[in-house]
């Protein structure tokens, strides 16, 4: 078979170029049973051209059969030689190859990014000084202390009744110790102590309580009201006469006029008076302690906090005692500022008639509307600080 084709390819009509002629004769000699060309073998075939005879393929193995060869190549056509006809090629004509299609790409799933949460952020809160705290576990009642409620537990006692508006001590040298009193204290005894009570002041306009000689404040606490953080427009106490000999101490004094009015003869000392009037009390000139006259005063290791005047006032009212000899030392004194209204000044002592006054190591928070103290030429000054550190300036009046 193979020599028959090798006939075929090298027939004088079949015209075909020296090298293709070549090729098959190689393809047949190594046992290629099958060489295939596809193009014209017409004498006029323009071997250079596109469409000139090409070969195609040339496949077989040296043991193959026709009929395998057949198999191998079934898009061949078949093709006979008869040798008085002009032996023809029968091309194939390959399939055309399917137009590669773009498949339509599938959209992306995104997932949306998420929205970020709108935060508003924390305000930044305002620094504020704190108020001074009252002198550590001395000023007012005792913690634990039992009261007894006055007039609901009790209208009457030792030296005193109660009157339907107030406590009025009837003798001397009475003691007051451990009630909770719901209005004020009247008359002025000699030799009165109270201890461990409280007085509300409820209904009030003049004094919660006023003081004769040789009286006792201590671990009371007074004003406030019924409710205990009401106003009332009376002045806290009264003491008062050069040679009076009184002692307050560790005494709470809030939410009235004026916290006290000391007119000479008096020592307070680890006392707490604050909150007092700042346009709560229509008209009020609202003072710590306020002096008019009187000598031998001393006032120490005190808290003072707002009144809208000064928080000690030192003035001398005509018909009273000179002042003098007053001593104010340890203390710290704080401003007020509601209401539209401040605190003047910590410490105002006016002249004439003001003399022989002391100011040293006292502590003053800034914020006073005018300066932390005024005093009258000739006062005794030292020590004396803002809370801080600096050393205060003292006018002179």
């Amino acid at each position: 078979m193979a020599h028959r084709l090798l006939e075929i390819v090298k027939h004088p009509k079949m015209r075909l170029p020296s090298i293709m002629i070549a090729v098959a004769t190689s393809a047949l000699a190594c046992g290629v049973g099958v060489v295939a060309f596809s193009g014209q073998s017409s004498a006029t075939t323009n071997h250079d051209s596109p469409q000139s005879a090409q070969l195609v393929s040339v496949s077989a193995s040296p043991t193959a059969t026709a009929s395998s060869s057949t198999r191998r190549h079934r898009h061949w056509g078949t093709w006979s030689h008869s040798p008085s006809a002009t032996p023809s090629v029968s091309t194939t004509t390959v399939a055309p190859k399917p137009s590669q299609t773009t498949s339509t790409p599938q959209p992306t799933k995104t997932t949306p990014a998420p929205t970020p949460t709108k935060t508003t952020p924390a305000p930044t809160p305002t620094k504020t000084t704190p108020a001074p705290t009252a002198p550590t576990g001395t000023a007012g009642v005792t913690a634990g202390t039992p009261l007894t409620s006055v007039p609901g537990q009790a209208k009457s006692g030792p030296g005193w009744t109660w009157t339907g508006s107030a406590l009025a001590v009837t003798g001397t040298n009475v003691t007051l110790s451990g009630l909770d009193i719901n209005g004020p204290v009247q008359g002025s005894p000699t030799g009165l102590t109270v201890v461990n009570t409280r007085i509300r002041c409820t209904g009030e306009t003049q004094w919660c309580i006023s003081l004769g000689s040789h009286s006792k404040l201590s671990h009371t606490e007074i004003g406030g009201g019924a409710s205990g953080t009401a106003f009332v427009s009376a002045i806290g106490v009264w003491s008062g006469g050069s040679t009076a000999g009184n002692v307050l101490d560790s005494v709470d004094i809030h939410n009235t006029s004026d916290g006290l009015r000391i007119d000479g003869g008096t020592t307070l000392t680890n006392s707490y008076i604050h909150n007092l009037s700042m346009g709560e009390i229509p008209g009020a000139h609202s003072d710590g302690i306020q002096s008019t006259g009187g000598a031998n005063v001393t006032v120490s290791n005190n808290r003072f906090e707002s009144g809208n005047n000064c928080n000690v006032f030192l003035q001398w009212l005509s018909g009273n005692a000179a002042i003098s000899n007053y001593v104010i030392s340890g203390n710290t004194f704080t401003p007020g500022n509601r209401n539209g209204e401040q605190t003047s000044y910590g410490v105002c002592a006016y002249s004439p008639n003001v003399a022989g006054v002391t100011l040293t190591n006292n502590k003053f928070v800034r914020g006073y509307q005018v300066g932390p103290a005024t005093l009258p030429a000739g006062s005794k000054v030292s020590g004396d600080v803002y809370t801080d550190g600096t050393a205060i300036a003292v006018m002179s009046n």
